[in-house]
């Protein structure tokens, strides 16, 4: 059969480019994950994502009660401050991880 030459483009200025692309995969080709997978891979992620902030929470809340301010009652201004510094790190580090394999190839670390 023979393939004929794509229409010629319209003279309007404003028009979207238009291309043949051949490279698509068709829908129908790729095998989908079933639902147990996918719910596998969202908890995955959540404990990758919850992971780091939980061991850090946990160690703030063994440890606080040893830094507290003597005679007060209000734990020490500066370890507040690094535990929340290293929190926030921990969520920036792990959201930055993922974005890059998002942007990369598509997926997060479970999926």
């Amino acid at each position: 059969m023979e393939q004929r030459p794509p229409p010629l483009p319209s003279m309007n200025p404003y028009a979207a480019p238009s291309a043949r692309v051949g490279d698509i995969n068709d829908a129908e080709e790729q095998e989908l994950a079933d639902r147990g997978t996918r719910l596998g891979a969202a908890i995955l992620d959540g404990l990758v994502l919850g992971g780091p902030v939980a061991l850090i929470a946990i160690a703030a809340a063994i440890a606080l009660p040893w830094y507290k301010q003597s005679g007060g009652t209000q734990p020490n201004p500066l370890v507040l401050g690094l535990l929340g510094f290293a929190i926030f790190a921990a969520i920036i580090g792990v959201a930055v991880v993922n974005m890059v394999l998002l942007h990369r190839h598509g997926q997060t670390l479970a999926k």
